[in-house]
Parts: structure tokens; C-alpha cells; sequence
């Protein structure tokens, strides 16, 4: 279970009751749910009274996702004995189960306070974390800890909401603590991800590589692998194992954006592209409109590129500003100057950063307004002044106005700044005196 995707754990407990010899009960209980069912109802027929039975049918109920009729199991329990700690923490089960977490919090405390030894700890932590109350559910994870030391699921628990809370490095302790506990309950893929997100790559693979060890063929888990292998630079192990993880689950959108990740790095945009089509064709709500423009661009496809950014536009307006930049230079490449600019506009009002702005002045150079390319490029190294594609661009825009010492001061900043593109600048410098 990776951060973010965690949930409440619904542990259906036995039916433990000493009104019920242990043998009998070993004897008459079954696995299969509505079994179950029908041996509840038949204790509650023969002792209703008992809050044994209505306690086995709370659970029953619980087990076929029957909430409402577990709660009314739970609460006869409770009119029997107000004081039993497994109704109060059933019924928590019963409100999780409907989707009613504030409710399951008011149950799940009354259990500890009637009785912390037999309070589910762990549950309340998730519960707590579900409402957003996250200093308090890390509350409840610490004593269900401390309580119980060799508790993996707390130590986990604590770690998924660490990690939403973006506190990756008390997250990571989290994990590593439950993997130490026990490594077949510990989860190594979330630990994996964690270290990931704090940019320990070489960590992460470990992580991933002893969780692939506990469940081989978990697509998340091999996924993880590879996506760490690939922030590694070891693109032919990363494509190796996407492989695997596309064998178990050929239409897993995850899998297929990593692979067009991969070979887009290495420098097979078509491949990468077919790949991002792929995987947004099976989920569209999954779908990387935004690299699937630059693969298609960087393929030399740029009509294609158009079509995928205005898709990225479309379905995902949280991208929807590197979307209209990457149309704009696209739009640029098919000549399309006036419907470039338009384009880097509406990226720059989303997000006016040191590269809109950098855009931006390269629209404006597109269709021959230098000044206003000038400020863009000016206001960009405002910004950011160690942005190598706005000096280069200012440079640029000084060799189209016949300034050729005003443009070698953008080259000596880009050989301060050892950026490639001084190179280029300096063909294009010697070609000019050369004219």
C-alpha cells in the first residue's frame, strides 16, 4: 500500500465470548459470510438476550457490508451491556464502513476509555487521519506503539500519514522502524517512495527491491523499482523491469507512462509516445497529455504535439500552463508565430515564473516586438538569474538587432554559468562578424 492510498483497515474480530464453550464456538463457526450470518441469527433466536449474539451478528453483518443492520446488531449489544468494548469498537467498524468517520472516532474512543487495553488504537489513528485531524491521529499511532512495540500497521500507519502530511523523513523513520519489527508486515514499497520523494534514489531501489522480494508480483512494487532505476540513470534495467509489470497488468496506465518516460529519456519519442497514447486511451483521467506533447514534439510531429497539449488543457487544468507552453513552442516549429505568442500568453497568466517570462519574450521574438521580447527576457533573469535559456534568448534578440557586443556580454554569462548553449551562441556570434 503505497502513501496516499491507504485506508482504514476493517479487522472483522472473533466472535470471543464466554457465554460460548470455545469448542463449540471453534465448532460452529465458518468462513463463508452469510454461513456466518445464519449462525448469528441462529444464536440470537435462541439468546436474544445475550450481547454475545448481537455482538456475532454485528460482525456478521459487518462481513457482507450489511452496515446499517451491524449497527443495529451493535447498538441491542449496547442496550444489553454499555459497557462492552467490542460493540463500541464494532460498531466504529460499521460507521467506517458507511463512509461516516466522525461517527466511528466517537465510538472507537468510547471503546479506550472504557477500556484502553482492548481499544483499537490503530483504527482510531486512521480514522482520525481520514477527518484530517493528523497531530491526533499520530497520537493514537504512538500509543498503539507504545503499547505494543512489535506493531508493524501502527508503524505503517504513522508513516502513510506522515507522508501526506509531507514529512517525508519522519515518514521514512516510520517505515523503516516497521520493516525492522517485522519485514513481512513492514511496508518496503511505501518506504521505497518515501525515500524517493526525498530524492534518495539509491535507498529507494533498495526499499523496492527487498518489498519485490515479499510480493513479486506487485505492480506497484515493481513499478516503484523501476522508476527508481530510471532517476538512477540505469534506463536498460528500468525498461527491463516496466517489461515485467506490463506482463502482469498489460493495460496499467502507471506502467505504460513510465515506459514512455524511460524511452523518452533515451531518446525513442515515437516509442515514448506510443506508450503515453496508450495509457491515456486505457484511463484518460491517467494520462500525461503534457510529456505526450513532448514526445511528439521532440519526434519532429509538432501537429500531433499540438493536438496532445490541447488535450493536457483540456483534462487536466493543474497542467494546463506547462500544456500552453509546450504548444507554443510547437506552434513555433510549424511557423505558426501570431498563434505561438497567444499560447505562451496564457501560460504566463497561469504562471508568470522566470521560464513564462523566458517564453513569453520568445513569442514576442517570434513576431518581431523586440522591446517587449527584451523586458520579458530582462524580467526573466530578474527571477532567476542563472536561467541560461534567457540569456541565450537576450543574446539571440541582440544579434537580430545588429548589437553584437550587447550580445557577447549573454555569452560571457553563459560561459560563467558553463552552459552549453554559450557554444551556440558563439557560432552565431562569429557568423555575424563573419557577414
Amino acid at each position: 500500500m503505497s502513501p496516499g492510498r491507504c485506508v482504514v483497515f476493517f479487522v472483522l474480530m472473533a466472535f470471543l465470548c464466554a457465554a460460548v464453550p470455545a469448542a463449540s464456538m471453534a465448532a460452529e463457526t465458518v468462513q463463508d459470510p452469510q454461513k456466518q450470518l445464519e449462525q448469528a441469527l441462529a444464536w440470537v433466536n435462541a439468546e436474544p438476550d445475550k450481547a454475545w449474539a448481537r455482538l456475532a451478528l454485528g460482525y456478521a453483518y459487518n462481513g457482507l457490508g450489511r452496515y446499517d443492520r451491524a449497527v443495529s446488531a451493535f447498538k441491542a449489544a449496547l442496550r444489553l451491556e454499555p459497557k462492552n468494548v467490542e460493540a463500541h469498537n464494532g460498531i466504529a467498524y460499521a460507521w467506517l464502513g458507511m463512509e461516516r468517520p466522525e461517527r466511528a472516532v466517537e465510538s472507537l474512543k468510547k471503546a479506550i476509555e472504557l477500556d484502553p487495553a482492548l481499544g483499537d488504537y490503530v483504527t482510531l489513528g486512521y480514522t482520525l487521519g481520514k477527518t484530517g485531524q493528523t497531530e491526533e491521529a499520530l497520537g493514537a499511532f504512538d500509543e498503539a506503539i507504545r503499547r505494543n512495540p512489535a506493531n508493524p500497521e501502527a508503524m505503517n500507519g504513522k508513516g502513510y500519514l506522515l507522508f501526506d502530511a509531507g514529512r517525508f523523513t519522519e515518514a521514512a523513520e516510520a517505515f523503516v522502524m516497521a520493516v525492522e519489527t517485522d519485514p513481512a508486515k513492514g511496508d518496503f514499497t511505501s518506504l521505497g517512495y518515501t525515500y524517493s520523494a526525498l530524492g534518495m534514489e539509491e535507498k529507494a531501489r533498495e526499499a523496492f527491491s527487498r518489498a519485490a522480494e515479499y510480493q513479486p508480483s506487485d505492480v506497484e512494487t515493481i513499478n516503484g523499482l523501476a522508476f527508481s532505476l530510471m532517476s538512477l540513470g540505469r534506463y536498460e534495467a528500468s525498461l527491463e523491469t516496466f517489461a515485467k509489470s506490463l506482463k502482469i497488468e498489460p493495460d496499467n496506465p502507471a506502467t505504460l507512462n513510465g515506459l514512455g518516460y524511460v524511452e523518452s529519456a533515451v531518446g525513442n519519442h515515437e516509442k515514448a509516445a506510443e506508450y503515453f497514447e496508450k495509457a491515456a486511451s486505457v484511463s484518460p483521467g491517467q494520462g500525461d497529455y503534457v510529456s505526450l506533447g513532448y514526445a511528439y514534439s521532440a519526434a519532429g510531429l509538432h501537429e500531433k504535439a499540438v493536438g496532445a497539449f490541447e488535450r493536457a488543457v483540456n483534462r487536466t487544468p493543474d497542467a494546463a500552463a506547462e500544456a500552453w507552453n509546450g504548444m507554443g513552442y510547437s506552434l513555433a516549429e510549424m511557423g505558426r508565430a501570431a498563434d505561438a505568442l497567444v499560447s505562451f500568453r496564457r501560460a504566463f497568466v497561469l504562471a508568470p515564473d522566470a521560464g513564462a517570462h523566458n517564453s513569453l519574450g520568445y513569442g514576442y521574438m517570434l513576431v518581431g516586438s523586440y522591446p517587449e521580447a527584451m523586458e520579458a527576457f530582462r524580467r526573466a533573469l530578474e527571477m532567476d538569474p542563472e536561467n541560461d535559456q534567457a540569456h541565450f534568448n537576450l543574446g539571440l534578440a541582440w544579434l537580430d538587432l545588429d548589437d553584437a557586443p550587447k550580445a557577447t556580454e549573454e555569452y560571457r554569462a553563459l560561459l560563467k554559468l558553463k552552459s552549453p548553449l554559450a557554444a551556440q551562441l558563439k557560432i552565431l556570434l562569429e557568423a555575424q562578424v563573419l557577414q
